[in-house]
């Protein structure tokens, strides 16, 4: 799922949620729920905010 991109929800600092953010968490939740995922690393294992890119 490397390049999905969705609104931001929860972060240290963010005042508010994005617009949507709620939304697509769910949708994704339910698309992998009871599914294994197998994580691999992308080419940087972390993003400019510290956050695992797997």
């Amino acid at each position: 799922m490397i390049g999905v991109d969705t609104p931001e929800v929860k972060w240290e600092g963010l005042t508010e949620e994005q617009p949507g953010g709620k939304e697509a968490s769910e949708y994704v939740k339910n698309l992998l729920k009871g599914k294994k995922v197998l994580l691999e690393y992308d080419v940087q294992k972390r993003d400019p905010y510290g956050r695992t890119l797997a």
